[in-house]
């Protein structure tokens, strides 16, 4: 793997690590017994729950250092690499709210990849189990981006966008078989072209949901790009978003966020 996914898959752990250290976990297991031409295997299968959550990391610390591999040449090395982390963590007291996401290429669900061509369509499918608000923001460089409420969204969506429970809802489409939202035009959705000017790029998306309404950062204006005829969204720094996400999280245990990361292709 590349240093970026290890370095993601390190953070990973060492978050599971800090909260399983300080709260526990509960290991949940299934015993399965599979008889096959007279032979019996017996499985048990387990799963982790962690009884914590990860709210904010305020240090970060990666360690590098190359190994010489055993009988090998004297030019053959393996990179080792090491994670330090230091943050808030907080117990859970209650079931998560498990919302549903998924992004394509197209705007049919068989089309779902993290994976972009540089000029093609991005598409949001979204479903939560209960009533609730979105956001959608987008990361890159220093900068983050708001995504949805769309850029002529106002009044009750100027802030969120509110969704109904066991709604499936897709977004950056024009097309009106597609716009579940009430009181607000197909013909003022926003689409959403993947472009990079290198190789590969990686932009990484917030889907941010609460069941409680809250207030959106502060935004610079949208303005249209120099380059092509798109415009960019608003935007903030990724500092900023992020002190929003924290300060939110930690006042409101049903205000959550998923982070996916996306890859551009040129």
């Amino acid at each position: 793997m590349s240093k970026e996914d290890l370095q993601e898959e390190l953070r990973r752990l060492a978050k599971i690590d800090a909260i399983e250290n300080q709260f526990g976990s509960i290991i949940e297991q299934e015993s399965r017994v599979e008889i096959n031409e007279g032979g019996t295997t017996f499985n048990i299968v387990g799963d982790r729950y962690l009884k914590g959550e990860w709210i904010e990391t305020t240090r970060e610390h990666f360690a590098e250092e190359y190994v010489k591999i055993k009988g090998k040449g004297k030019k053959d090395y393996e990179l080792w690499m090491s994670c330090e982390l230091t943050g808030i963590i907080r117990e859970i007291t209650q079931p998560e709210i498990l919302f549903e996401w998924t992004t394509t290429n197209c705007p049919e669900k068989v089309c779902r990849t993290t994976d972009f061509i540089s000029g093609e369509p991005m598409y949001l499918f979204f479903q939560s189990p209960v009533k609730g608000y979105l956001n959608v923001y987008s990361t890159e460089d220093e900068q983050t981006f708001r995504l949805l409420p769309y850029q002529n969204m106002s009044g009750n969506y100027s802030q969120h966008v509110p969704v109904s429970a066991d709604v499936e809802y897709l977004f950056f489409s024009t097309d009106p078989h597609h716009n579940r939202l009430e009181n607000f035009s197909h013909l003022n959705a926003d689409e959403l072209i993947m472009t990079t000017e290198d190789d590969e790029e990686y932009v990484y998306l917030y889907i941010v949901f609460s069941t409680k309404e809250f207030v959106k950062p502060t935004l610079d204006h949208s303005y249209a790009s120099s380059v092509n005829d798109y415009i960019v969204p608003r935007s903030l720094k990724i500092s900023e978003f992020e002190s929003w996400l924290v300060e939110n999280r930690i006042r409101n245990q049903n205000f959550y966020y998923k982070k996916l990361r996306l890859k551009i292709i040129n």
